[in-house]
């Protein structure tokens, strides 16, 4: 099947995956604002020459280079208003047809020398391949897009001389003051023994060329942020309690009746309330319960002053060996101290275990935490600290010793035990209030960031095979051209210089070049059945035969220049970058007209930026005490002489070192405690008892007596975990293996293409650095595109007055557009306008810009404007300026000014009002340098160069560096 009879299919796959894709646009910037390659070359002109090349209608094509890039679209996560305009609209068209005025006197010498040999057959061989090799040398320089056999990567069609050298290479670097970049190394290899042209009978001429290539070229940026985090998680137990002793006070002073029925009162239902006000100027404060109790109810009884009366003697001592000290064993019934519990207690030891001491500060054993029923989550996993604490006793009305209800010795030797200190006393205070556990929000308390790039970089081996045939017409000026062009290869992706390999691209990059292999099994046309005659006569020792046609040299010179242009805007707009296969068949050329037909493949550059976060570990840390806020609760006494004191909120190893004082400041906070509880006998009695006091009021020396104790405690433990994350961010090419069908053609003036291609990728959501992506686009897999071209550059004399050329006038438009399956539309409409004449050369060009898609959730449609219009002039004295202006959503400007000195420096000035990224995407960012220019050019090879830029910027000292060298 023919190249046009496959044309069908593809365009129906292109279709059908245009309307059943709907995908997200990204369109990434970058703007290179200058071209160095003026209309005007060097702005130098000889009349006579000129007119010798305009009357023979040879006159040097030098296009237009205003910077719009082919690679327009992109798949990455960047605003739609940023626009790459990297390359030209039109490609530069480097023909030096003044190369066919070049003495051929050598290309004959070799020719009678090969025909004169007749005796020693390797020597007549000898000199036939030498008259090959500069054929095809001759060939290249006049028509190189014609001879190119290479893959558009490793080395310019213009630098392929087979006749004086075997390798090729290219280096191209950029510096600038954060950045280091290869652009390209690459490497060619091309034997003379393994190139081949031959002219045969028919009118055909075929070549074959061969060699290895290979190198690197830059493919992206990967930044890694890594960031560890501080995150604290915390929990605050509020702890309460509240207590009375209920004096056993007899009516008549017997010793067998009590106003308040004891074993009714053990025996009643507790309810109680608690409050606690704070006031951080100093002031006292009021703890008010609306319990709904109401007083004046004449079933209850209000007993608050009966169990607050004023100190008196009691009938037993807390000191006593018998009394506090024995936890009033030895004590009947009717002589025990009564105890009012308000609430219940849960058991917060544990966490004193393994000789921890309760202070601020002080870290807890994980397995104290797990014991007491405290379990710190994971925050990474959304874990929330669990609370589960166990209840030791219940409110109520309890006789003060260790037997009957008072099942909570802890509680007990905390109320009435004179003896208890130190730790002793912290482990018992923790099982004697009600701990309330409230988690508090984790939060970050640190974060140290650190970032690293990796440069990644594309590499390649492949052995480049071409195969072509010309075969002109007898009695016309026509020709058809054939073309089998295989590149297989193996590629890969590294970073860090071979420290990193990304799999995904390994087996996209490798694919797409074996891919190539297939053509080199293909025949068309039967360029190798004449490929193998012309290989017999070479072995035989037979000369070359001429060409057999009515067409006129000119007519043939026009043809070969219409065939390397249409070539020439073939490779423009396609969107292989790297191709490993191509076919050019059912193809026509003449001088004024020209068509073919190819399928290509290759390497699709698709421009993204990958986002991908991680958390790479979770550090747990060593829980401690973060706040210990408590009171000298408990520690009743019977006999003593009370004292008005502030209330203590230090740990009891502090309560020892403070000296109390009776006053206070109005600056210094206060808090108020308010009770209330209300008890209901089995027989249906209810007393209430409330107790409010202010802080100021509330405190006791050790020797104080103490009938009744309030606790709102706080004691906070914190645990601080180290999170460490990862976030990837690959900014540059991901390379996929893809298939095109071009067809180009011209009509006089006119030249039109039209590229419609498919791609896979093994993996969308990957690239370089980054293993999964996190930004859901619903990123294809399989892509389709369509990619137009046209223009009509035409070049008219400039007259004198007496009908003289003295010069060259350039013009015309162009028109470029492209379109593929995620729904992204390009547009580009362009003029040119250039004249040439002695001593000077300038050239305008205005471009307007359009493109569209949608966002990111694909409910948006995103549509942009960018005009563009560029100038240049050259002048004789050998003084360049080129400027730039750039109109979307902001204005852009750049000028850049450069003198020869001699053939090889220049030297100049620029300004700009922004700067350019040359890692990951090269984007465009805000910023305005102005600075001194340096460069050198070549005279060996026209495409090398050196140029610096040293000047100041809105961030201090600016310097850039770029090179390019040729070899």
């Amino acid at each position: 099947m023919t190249i046009k009879q496959s044309v069908v299919p593809l365009l129906v796959t292109f279709y059908l995956g245009y309307l059943g894709t709907n995908q997200t646009l990204s369109i990434a910037a970058n703007f290179p604002l200058e071209t160095d390659r003026l209309s005007y070359e060097n702005g130098q002109s000889d009349q006579d020459n000129l007119q010798k090349k305009l009357s023979s209608h040879e006159a040097i094509k030098v296009i237009a280079q205003s910077p719009l890039n082919s690679e327009l679209f992109n798949d990455s996560q960047i605003s739609p208003e940023q626009i790459d305009l990297e390359e030209g609209i039109l490609p530069e068209f480097p023909i030096r047809q003044d190369l066919e005025d070049q003495n051929t006197e050598e290309l004959e010498q070799d020719f009678k020398e090969a025909a004169s040999e007749s005796e020693n057959l390797d020597r007549r061989k000898e000199l036939i391949r030498r008259f090959m090799l500069r054929s095809l040398a001759i060939s290249s320089q006049r028509y190189p897009f014609l001879i190119d056999p290479t893959d558009n990567v490793t080395f310019e069609p213009l630098q392929f001389n087979p006749f004086e050298l075997e390798s090729y290479g290219q280096f191209d670097l950029q510096i600038n003051n954060s950045d280091f970049v290869i652009d390209k190394i690459t490497y060619g290899l091309f034997p003379k023994e393994n190139q081949f042209y031959w002219v045969l009978p028919n009118n055909r001429i075929v070549f074959e060329t061969q060699g290895w290539v290979g190198g690197l070229q830059y493919q992206g940026q990967t930044t890694d942020i890594r960031e560890i985090r501080d995150a604290r998680q915390e929990v605050s137990f509020w702890g309460l309690q509240a207590v009375w002793n209920i004096p056993r006070i007899r009516a008549d002073g017997s010793s067998t009746t009590d106003i308040l029925s004891i074993e009714e009162l053990r025996q009643a239902d507790i309810i109680t309330f608690a409050g606690q006000v704070t006031s951080n100027d100093g002031f006292p404060g009021q703890v008010i319960i609306n319990s709904g109790i109401d007083l004046n109810d004449p079933s209850i009884t209000d007993i608050s002053e009966l169990l607050n009366p004023p100190p008196g003697l009691g009938e037993t001592s807390t000191n006593s060996t018998q009394g506090g000290k024995n936890l009033f064993e030895g004590l009947e019934d009717d002589r025990t101290p009564v105890i009012l519990q308000a609430f219940p207690t849960s058991d917060l030891s544990k966490l004193l275990d393994n000789n921890v001491d309760l202070r601020e500060g002080e870290f807890i054993p994980r397995e104290n935490l797990t014991n007491t029923g405290v379990v710190f989550g994971d925050l990474t996993k959304g874990d929330r600290i669990e609370i589960d604490l166990d209840f030791t006793s219940v409110p109520g009305v309890k006789f003060a010793r260790p037997f009957d209800d008072f099942k909570n010795l802890d509680l007990l030797n905390v109320l009435v035990n004179p003896e208890l200190t130190g730790k002793e006393y912290e482990r018992r205070y923790l099982n004697s209030l009600l701990w309330n556990g409230i988690r508090r929000s984790p939060r970050i308390d640190n974060a140290r960031v650190t970032t690293e790039t990796t440069s990644w970089y594309q590499g390649y081996l492949s052995r480049p095979h071409k195969r072509a045939a010309i075969t002109y017409h007898a009695e016309e000026p026509s020709a058809t051209f054939t073309e089998i062009f295989a590149n297989p290869g193996l590629g890969f992706t590294v970073g860090s210089w071979g420290d990193k390999f990304d799999g995904i691209q390994f087996l996209n990059i490798t694919t797409g070049l074996l891919l190539g292999g297939i053509f080199e099994v293909v025949d068309e046309d039967g360029v190798q059945d004449s490929l193998n005659t012309a290989k017999e006569l070479f072995e035989q020792g037979k000369l070359t035969s001429g060409l057999n046609t009515k067409a006129t040299s000119q007519e043939l010179r026009e043809l070969g220049l219409r065939l390397d242009k249409s070539l020439l805007y073939a490779d423009f707009n396609t969107n292989i970058a790297q191709t490993s296969g191509r076919l050019t068949s059912d193809s026509y050329i003449t001088p004024k007209t020209s068509e073919l037909w190819q399928l290509r493949t290759g390497l699709f550059p698709r421009r993204v930026q990958i986002i991908e976060e991680q958390q790479l570990s979770s550090t747990a840390g060593q829980p401690f005490f973060s706040t210990v806020d408590i009171s000298q609760f408990g520690q009743l006494t019977f006999v003593s002489i009370p004292s008005s004191e502030d209330r203590l909120f230090e740990t009891p190893e502090e309560t020892e070192y403070t000296i109390f004082t009776p006053s206070f400041s109005p600056r210094s906070p206060r808090t108020t405690f308010g009770t209330e509880v209300l008890l209901t006998t089995p027989s249906g009695q209810r007393f209430v008892q409330r107790f409010s006091t202010d802080s100021t009021q509330f405190s006791s020396l050790p020797n104080s007596i103490k009938s009744s104790d309030i606790a709102f405690d706080r004691i906070n433990i914190a645990q601080i975990d180290q999170i460490q994350s990862l976030t990837s961010i690959y900014e540059g090419i991901a390379y996929v293996p893809a298939i095109e069908l071009a067809y180009a053609g011209s009509s006089d003036l006119w030249y039109y293409n039209l590229n419609a291609g498919i791609w896979a990728t093994f993996n969308s959501q990957v690239a370089p650095g980054v293993t999964e992506k996190i930004i859901d686009n619903n990123e294809p897999t399989i892509g389709a595109y369509l990619k137009g071209f046209v223009n009509a550059i035409q070049e008219m004399p400039i007259l004198n007055e007496n009908s003289m050329a003295m010069g060259v006038r350039t013009y015309g438009p162009t028109f470029r557009f492209n379109t593929d399956t995620q729904s992204r539309f390009n547009l580009t409409l362009g003029y040119e306008y250039g004249e040439r004449r002695p001593g000077m050369g300038w050239t305008l060009r205005p471009t307007l810009f359009y493109s569209q898609g949608t966002s990111t959730n694909e409910d948006e449609n995103l549509r942009n404007w960018v005009g563009l219009l560029d100038g240049q002039i050259g002048l004789q004295s050998g003084l360049s300026i080129i400027n730039r202006l750039e109109f979307g959503e902001q204005l852009f400007t750049s000028l850049t000014a450069r003198q020869r000195l001699n053939p090889n420096i220049s030297v100049g000035i620029y300004t700009q009002n922004f700067d350019n990224e040359i890692s990951g995407l090269g984007q465009r960012t805000e910023g305005s340098s102005t600075g001194l220019i340096l460069r050198y050019d070549s005279i060996r090879s026209r495409t090398s160069f050196y140029e610096g830029r040293i000047g100041t910027s809105d961030s201090g000292l600016d310097f850039e560096f770029r090179s390019r060298f040729v070899f």
